[in-house]
């Protein structure tokens, strides 16, 4: 602190006493809520050791060590070098503390819960943040994993860039009620979502089934027996964007409730007649998606695709 406090004093000659120049350091001393209400506006390159000395000093009001510590160009190394938990959110809300995953662990595991001053300091730190992998060894990965990926806390590009940095698939399945599709998407793509029965149950409640069979095409041909929730719009998603062969569309049509063959004679059609060149289903296929973008009514679709053109087709 002694550098900050030589730092301010007024130019001084250089054959001054001494006792004159100790006089201004013990006035900085005591006043130095003062002088830093003074300078708030002004120096931004204090040290480390400056930063941290701020923050520790119990003569120094809160807001005013916010005030003058936001927007300084360094930042304290680790959270634990600070004496009081109440000056953790301090150096979180300006910003002063090195951006790394165990500043964000150590902070979050003392305040267990993703507060306003956590998520503004993490969106800031982004793009720092993104370059290096949440570490193992770190206790209380998962609550931190699903505070952070498990709610609607993130903007979609912070949470795409960030999750990448948590190894392994996302730990509380249940979770996944809570977010948006645009995320749990994220999640699918990233590969965080397993494919099992249990993570299915919940996207099976969700408008992302296409999107998880989709990316899990080989697993999903391996459990056609577990229980899909399906449509008429997601069969055809599947079967168009899972670069299924020809034997594996024959084998998912099988499966198909009854509901959605009879909904759809292209499909049931693909049913009842195994030899029908993949080439010529997916021509139909394509035909169909079409007349779906233009038309929302799946019964003028059926009898178009079946109907001969006549006079009395309509």
């Amino acid at each position: 602190m002694r550098s900050l406090i030589f730092a301010y004093i007024l130019p001084i000659s250089e054959s001054i006493n001494e006792l004159v120049k100790l006089y201004h350091v013990c006035y900085i001393q005591n006043n130095l809520s003062e002088v830093l209400s003074i300078l708030k506006d002004g120096n931004k390159d204090e040290s480390k050791e400056n930063i941290l000395y701020i923050l520790n000093s119990p003569d120094i009001n809160n807001d005013l060590k916010i005030q003058y510590l936001t927007g300084q160009h360094n930042c304290i190394d680790n959270l634990d070098q600070i004496t009081t938990i109440e000056t953790y959110d301090i150096a979180i809300k300006a910003k002063v503390a090195k951006p790394t995953w165990e500043n964000v662990q150590f902070y979050y595991g003392h305040k267990i819960t993703m507060s306003e001053i956590l998520i503004d300091y993490i969106n800031h730190y982004s793009n720092e943040l993104s370059k290096t992998e949440y570490p193992e060894t770190l206790k209380g990965k998962d609550d931190l994993y699903v505070a952070l990926f498990g709610a609607d806390v993130l903007d979609d590009e912070t949470y795409k860039k960030l999750l990448p940095t948590f190894i392994g698939v996302f730990p509380e399945t249940d979770k996944l009620e809570n977010l948006k599709r645009n995320k749990i998407i994220i999640l699918i793509q990233c590969g965080k979502l397993p494919f099992n029965e249990e993570t299915l149950k919940v996207i099976n409640d969700s408008d992302v089934l296409t999107e998880y069979i989709v990316y899990h095409a080989n697993e999903y041909t391996k459990h056609l027996d577990w229980d899909y929730n399906y449509n008429i719009n997601n069969v055809y998603d599947i079967l168009e964007q899972g670069k299924f062969t020809l034997d594996e569309m024959f084998n998912i049509i099988g499966t198909l409730p009854n509901n959605i063959l009879q909904n759809s004679q292209n499909i049931a059609f693909m049913h009842f007649v195994p030899n029908l060149h993949i080439h010529f289903f997916n021509g139909i296929l394509h035909i169909k998606r079409q007349i779906n973008s233009l038309r929302h009514n799946l019964a003028f679709h059926s009898n178009f695709f079946l109907c001969r053109p006549t006079k009395d087709c309509k």
